[in-house]
């Protein structure tokens, strides 16, 4: 999932379009941090040790395009990986916060 989509289903999924884009910004930023985390350490959960290893080694390179192909490539159905690691970060934000 791209940058671009993940804002907009965070904006959605929150429902912060009535908000003041400052809050609203600082709010994704907050919460797309988190989902980057999550789906981070999810990735490195799947990966063998070696796989590991690489992964850290190209995401730390800062080409996050390339490291998302390397996981992609060695996940199956990894698309759908990652939209559940950010829809249940998402959900955990929203109880946490009490938003419904």
């Amino acid at each position: 999932m791209d940058i671009t989509k993940l804002k907009e289903n965070i904006e959605k999924e929150l429902g912060l379009t009535g908000l003041p884009d400052a809050v609203k910004n600082e709010i994704v930023a907050m919460l797309g941090e988190n989902c980057l985390k999550r789906a981070s350490l999810a990735i490195l959960e799947r990966l063998t040790d070696g796989g590991r290893a690489e992964f850290e080694k190209i995401a730390q390179s800062g080409d996050y395009e390339k490291a998302s192909k390397y996981a992609a490539a060695a996940i199956p159905d990894f698309e759908n990986f990652i939209k559940g690691e950010i829809s249940a970060e998402i959900a955990d934000f929203k109880r946490r916060s009490g938003v419904s």
